[in-house]
């Protein structure tokens, strides 16, 4: 399918998804409706943003048929961490809000070391059930799939992360390249910060195309093999998004833009309060924690 990308276990994926963080009830349906009428197919949920039955409801006030819908969600990290936690009832919950008997693509949301083995077992019984037709991770690094591979039967199929024109995560594109999986990106317009808005790269190359620059940087990522996650609430913008997926971007603007590194930055702010906090949360001593007795425990199977 022109519009879709394989994932490794065969499931088609569309090449464009809309985000849907902190848009809640009326506005998810008027979002929904404009974004379907454009020609979006896919949704990207969490159950951290408490928005799934808002975007449940939005699907089915509007009349479409759900198995043309491409529904994604992400295992909530902060509910993760809470004692007694079982992500297979908790998936219930996410199934009910959807008013659907299966979820096409679900995630971890973030790498909780100490749950990461039972969490991802519990993915793999709900997709070898037929809950869930694909499973994936978000915000992981190689040396998070390193930790997981000790233990998953089942490799993951998707990878998000934040990722645009100004922040390449070259390391994260290159091993999901090499090991089939799907990565999709976050933040792709980098909402919308000057420092790529005002790129002199992306500005020349939006001006070749007749073009914006959110649509160069959402092509930049379709033209890799990458699935951007835009988020807007504005109906021009939606399309506008959307038809980036009609931007031939050329070679050289491809290889431009891979080796350009000014105003590298990510799109997620840390504060000055908390310098250095996403790379101190993503850091981990694969040796080191591999050693712990985790990993020579028995991880829970649980039931469906």
């Amino acid at each position: 399918m022109d519009g879709c990308y394989q994932l490794s276990n065969g499931v088609q994926i569309p090449k464009i998804m809309i985000g849907t963080y902190n848009i809640f009830g009326e506005e998810a349906k008027t979002v929904f409706l404009k974004a379907y009428e454009v020609g979006y197919r896919a949704v990207d949920c969490g159950r951290y943003y408490r928005n799934e039955g808002d975007w449940g409801e939005a699907i089915k006030a509007s009349g479409v048929d759900r198995k043309e819908i491409f529904i994604q969600t992400k295992v909530s990290h902060a509910d993760e961490k809470n004692e007694g936690f079982d992500v297979v009832k908790d998936f219930e919950a996410t199934l009910k809000h959807f008013s659907t008997d299966y979820i096409d693509c679900l995630l971890i949301h973030w790498p909780n070391l100490d749950t990461l083995a039972s969490t991802w077992r519990a993915l793999e019984i709900l997709y070898k059930a037929g809950k869930v037709r694909a499973i994936g991770v978000s915000n992981f690094r190689k040396e998070h799939f390193e930790i997981l591979g000790q233990s998953a039967e089942i490799a993951p199929m998707v990878l998000q992360i934040e990722r645009h024109p100004c922040r390449h995560q070259r390391g994260s594109y290159e091993y999901c390249k090499e090991n089939g999986i799907q990565l999709e990106a976050y933040q792709p317009i980098a909402v919308g910060r000057p420092e790529l808005m005002g790129n002199p790269l992306l500005v020349e190359i939006a001006k070749g195309h007749g073009c914006t620059v959110p649509q160069v940087a959402l092509a930049w990522n379709i033209a890799s093999g990458v699935v951007p996650l835009p988020r807007s609430r504005n109906a021009a913008r939606l399309k506008e998004n959307f038809d980036a997926m009609h931007i031939s971007l050329t070679q050289w603007e491809m290889e431009a833009i891979d080796h350009d590194r000014a105003h590298y930055f990510r799109a997620l702010r840390e504060g000055a309060e908390y310098p250095g906090y996403w790379d101190r949360i993503h850091y981990v001593d694969v040796e080191a924690y591999l050693s712990k007795s985790i990993f020579n425990e028995t991880v829970p199977r649980g039931r469906v």
